[in-house]
């Protein structure tokens, strides 16, 4: 049996990134969260119909970055997925959905980063920003991508552009199935 473990990469303890929506300020947990959870169900509906032995495991929302990290580390091993959900932040006019990897990724990881950066962008319409090695990222190394099994970390879209925020809002749901059937289709 194939373990996918899906990690909220915020939590209460680290919110993330912010921004200013017309309802006030909005922080990057309650997304990764909420997008965290409709990933599991949709994963667990999917695997149940195509008979796909998965377990399906997820982070707790009381976990802290490091504790997250061990607790992948326990919960799976080489042959798994791990998939961190995040979503970007950066200057108003910055747009996309963009996939880390690890430096270096195997084959196995870089292929699903690929099917994960094309659902993403097939669904929400917004620039293709790519795959990228985690030292293409503002912290040049990412813990949660270092596991023996095949990790992938996704930014869904910028929170801090108005139109990615607004699109991925009215089409969670699908953004949800498109992470689940792509994240399944590596079992």
């Amino acid at each position: 049996m194939k373990t996918i473990y899906l990690e909220a990469g915020h939590h209460l303890s680290d919110p993330g990134a912010v921004t200013q929506t017309p309802d006030g300020q909005l922080t990057e947990a309650p997304l990764t969260t909420a997008l965290r959870n409709s990933v599991a169900v949709k994963l667990n509906e999917l695997a149940a119909l195509q008979s796909k032995a998965v377990l399906v495991v997820t982070d707790s929302d009381a976990m802290n970055l490091s504790q997250t990290i061990a607790h992948a580390g326990r919960q799976t091993k080489a042959g798994d997925i791990v998939c961190s959900i995040h979503f970007n932040a950066g200057p108003l006019a910055a747009s996309g959905t963009e996939t880390f990897i690890a430096f270096p990724a195997s084959e196995a990881e870089r292929l699903l980063a690929q099917r994960l950066q094309k659902a993403m962008c097939t669904v929400l319409q917004l620039p293709n920003r790519g795959v990228k090695t985690e030292l293409q990222s503002a912290r040049r190394r990412l813990g949660i991508l270092h596991h023996p099994a095949h990790n992938v970390l996704v930014e869904v879209c910028f929170i801090t552009n108005a139109t990615d925020l607004g699109t991925y809002l009215q089409k969670q749901a699908l953004v949800a199935e498109a992470i689940a059937k792509s994240l399944l289709m590596s079992v």
